[in-house]
This record gives structure tokens, C-alpha cells and sequence, in this order.
């Protein structure tokens, strides 16, 4: 918050013990919803942590080519529905396909039937 902008509207010792009141009340409402966003958000990476050891997610993506680069985008939905994504990018064909087979083992039992190979 930018407070400067209220710089204009002190008058007396009462306006700016009025903003000072209503700052304060701000901040302590900030830090109850930071310590509250830290829980959540310690909770949901054990949850993540539990779907991937579980491998209780699938892949999406595919392997397409960017001008001279050769790329797999690699996008693991979650039950949650969200998803992380992962991008490679490699010169050559056969660095590509090297990487797929090392993801396919590092993801072996997952499914990849929506993953999309537009280059073999």
C-alpha cells in the first residue's frame, strides 16, 4: 500500500491517528492472511508430493519444432486440475528423443496417452 497518497488527507492528531488505527488494522489482517496462504500452501505441496510419488497425475503436451529448435513441452495434470508445465529445447533430433525415453522412464506408469509426438 502506498501511503503517501494520504499525506493529504491529515488535517489534525485525530485524521492521523484515524489512519494510523486503519494502517495498523491492515497490517495485522496482511499477516493473519500470510501465516494462513503459508499453511495452505505447505499443505499442498505434501498433497503434490503425495500425487507424484503415487504418480496420480497424467501427461500432456508434445513434441513439436520452434523454428530450428526441437522442443517438448511436457505438462503433468493433477487431479486438482491444475498443472505444471516443463519445456525442453534441443538442437538436435536425437537429443530430443534421448530425453523423451529418459521421461517416459522417469514417468513409467503414468498415463501418456493424450501426449501428442509431432516429431518422432
Amino acid at each position: 500500500m502506498n501511503y503517501e497518497q494520504y499525506d493529504r488527507y491529515v488535517f489534525t492528531q485525530k485524521n492521523l491517528d484515524k489512519y494510523l488505527e486503519e494502517f495498523n488494522k491492515d497490517i495485522e489482517r496482511q499477516k493473519q492472511e500470510i501465516i494462513e496462504f503459508e499453511k495452505r500452501a505447505k499443505e499442498r505441496i505434501n498433497l503434490i508430493d503425495n500425487w507424484e510419488h503415487q504418480k496420480n497425475f497424467i501427461i500432456l503436451g508434445s513434441t513439436y519444432k520452434n523454428g530450428k529448435k526441437n522442443v517438448i513441452l511436457l505438462i503433468k495434470r493433477y487431479p486438482d486440475q491444475s498443472q505444471r508445465d516443463e519445456r525442453y529445447e534441443f538442437n538436435k533430433i536425437a537429443d530430443m528423443r534421448k530425453k523423451m525415453i529418459e521421461l517416459k522412464e522417469k514417468y513409467s506408469g503414468v498415463d501418456w496417452s493424450k501426449f501428442k509426438k509431432e516429431i518422432e
